[in-house]
């Protein structure tokens, strides 16, 4: 059972509302239980009892909590929030997104994709729960531009389409971006996976990129200060198009493109690789993997499989088997990517991350299977490990897993002298010449200045490497959720399907080491949350071919040595590499936005 505490992080929607004009907007309340459809819905005293969104621009709608309706609910240019106490209502079904502020919801999908966000919205501390889920789906699919994802929890899908081909197989995604313009930060995804017969393996992601056709381009997408637990990969990014729809999209002339895009203070426990690339469709530029905390424990063979437990993997060749391509095999080799030589300075950026593999005390597994040009300031555990195609340079170091004297739930102590103070500055403009797209620094804003407990970054001499940042004095790294249980007795916060944002509880609810609770969903990043509403690639996925595209740590105030101080604590694209061997799934079509949107989605994966 998982549990999460929140610190919410996100924008109060309470305070947006009081803050802002409400020219022509009309509050509605809705209610399952109590309510009534001849009362006016005007009041918390006279609440509707089926729940119809109201037409125009601007209203607020209110659902009650312990409320739960059945249907596919569209919100479109409105708020919706909740009232009353209990557990958060229910949409039993799937929820559409535009231009909107949705908090609060539970998504109980039952099939295709739970919800779909389309542009300018804000979705945070929702739960989409893929458990009933009876078609291969998305938790949450960001096709439009300019959306804020914040604290929001995506779990249990299960579902994986083996379709007897690698082009047409797949498994669930947590949160799917086909944007550009987007911020996805403080989430929780766990527990994504099943079992795929084509691929040889399991199948299923916490966070991706799709760009699906051929000469397009997403950028300026931040995903920060989220948490992945028990998936197969934290983050996955591809053109998608594999079948070449758009025309031999792994020609080089007809890549698609992501760029300045980073990937940072993000914990992953026990979800395979810390990225999957596709150079072979996809030029990357100014790709910044950051201060990530990646940890396979023993679990990671008895979710997975040993050949599904490398870190960092990429797909460079790929034979496309498509009607009329005439088996044309693609080998990578562009400025980006150089065939023999891997990703070239600017392209791929990995610094500051500790990766462990505890897997077994005997065998140390591949942790990346293609070069990287552009590799500082990482740790590798433990000391015998094998860290691939990677030559660790000067600021580099391969150390066992006690030296790092973490906290039961991955954070630094005082005691983690190999990696305090031993990390670099990141900024995105530092190899933002590489891309087309001109960096937006407001999207990036507040994925540097803070770790996944909201401590200050830098706390000290200078930035820690990995996820956490130790602050002494801060709330503390260690224990500023109280030890394990301390909140109460393991589940008084309640079990996490019904009350995610548990106050007391076990491991991870009230938390044990660090104000974000144990390793437990929600755990890392602190504040939590599930949004909601996502949708996504369903069958076909995002934009693949041909798809639409859709368009604080707060301070703490510290010594520069003593680290005392104040601070508030604050793919379905797997490819298989067997035997040289590249393995290509793809996505799915999801019905969508306001009416039937189809995406369509490709992806890869490939096994280390």
């Amino acid at each position: 059972m998982f549990q999460t505490r929140r610190l919410g992080v996100g924008i109060s929607l309470l305070a947006f509302l009081a803050a802002s004009p409400r020219v022509l907007a009309a509050d509605s309340y809705f209610d399952s239980v109590g309510g009534s459809d001849s009362a006016d819905g005007k009041t918390e005293a006279t609440a509707k009892l089926t729940l119809k969104m109201p037409t125009g621009t601007g209203n607020i709608v209110h659902l009650k909590r312990g409320s739960s309706w059945t249907m596919s609910l569209s919100a479109s240019s409105v708020t919706v929030t909740t009232y009353g106490d209990g557990d958060r209502p229910i949409i039993n079904g799937s929820v559409s997104v535009s231009n909107s502020v949705v908090e609060g919801l539970k998504v109980l999908n039952i099939t295709g994709n739970g919800m779909n966000v389309q542009g300018g919205s804000t979705v945070q501390d929702c739960d989409i729960d893929g458990t009933n889920c009876t078609s291969n789906g998305v938790g949450m699919g960001v096709m439009g531009t300019g959306n804020k994802i914040y604290n929001n929890i995506v779990e249990h899908y299960h579902n994986s389409v083996s379709g007897g081909q690698m082009d047409n197989s797949g498994g669930a995604e947590g949160i799917m971006v086909m944007a550009s313009n987007n911020e996805i930060a403080w989430n929780s995804v766990i527990d994504l996976q099943g079992p795929n017969a084509t691929l040889g393996g399991f199948e299923g992601g916490c966070y991706e990129i799709v760009n699906g056709k051929a000469k397009s381009t997403i950028s300026n997408v931040s995903f920060h200060h989220n948490y992945c637990e028990k998936s197969v990969g934290l983050w996955e990014a591809s053109s998608g198009d594999f079948s070449a729809s758009g025309g031999d999209i792994q020609d080089p002339a007809n890549h698609g493109i992501v760029e300045n895009v980073t990937i940072s203070y993000n914990l992953s426990v026990d979800a395979m690789w810390m990225f999957l690339l596709q150079p072979v469709n996809t030029d990357f530029k100014n790709l910044v993997f950051a201060n990530n905390t990646i940890i396979h424990t023993p679990n990671t063979l008895v979710w997975f499989d040993a050949s599904h437990t490398s870190m960092g993997l990429d797909v460079h060749t790929y034979t496309n088997t498509a009607a009329g391509d005439g088996g044309v095999t693609f080998d990578t080799d562009t400025p980006y990517y150089k065939k023999g030589a891997g990703f070239q300075p600017g392209a791929v950026i990995v610094k500051n991350n500790i990766f462990v593999d505890t897997i077994s005390t005997t065998t140390h597994y591949m942790m990346f299977s293609t070069n990287l040009t552009d590799h500082f300031n990482n740790i590798f555990v433990p000391a015998k490990a094998s860290v691939g195609s990677l030559t660790l340079g000067a600021t580099e170091q391969k150390i066992d897993l006690d030296s790092l004297a973490f906290t039961s739930d991955w954070r630094l102590t005082s005691a983690s002298t190999p990696a305090i103070d031993k990390g670099v500055t990141v900024d995105m403009t530092t190899n933002g010449s590489v891309a087309t797209t001109a960096v937006d620094p407001t999207i990036f804003a507040t994925t540097f200045n803070q770790d996944i407990d909201k401590h200050q970054v830098p706390c000290g001499a200078g930035v820690d490497i990995g996820a956490s940042e130790y602050c002494e004095g801060a709330g503390g790294s260690t224990g500023s959720g109280g030890a394990t249980g301390a909140g109460g007795a393991a589940g008084t916060g309640g079990a996490t399907t019904t009350t995610p944002t548990g106050t007391g509880g076990a491991v991870g609810s009230g938390g044990a080491q660090g104000s974000g609770g144990a390793k437990g969903r929600g755990g890392a990043q602190g504040s939590g949350g599930a949004v909601g509403s996502g949708g996504g690639q369903g069958s076909g996925g995002a934009q693949g071919s041909g798809g639409a595209q859709g368009s604080g740590g707060t301070t703490a105030a510290g010594t520069t040595d003593t680290r005392t101080g104040t601070g508030t604590k604050g793919c379905s694209c797997r490819l298989g590499l067997g035997s040289g061997t590249f393995r290509n799934l793809d996505g799915f079509a999801a019905a969508l936005l306001l009416g039937m949107l189809t995406l369509v989605t490709r992806r890869r994966r490939r096994s280390g």
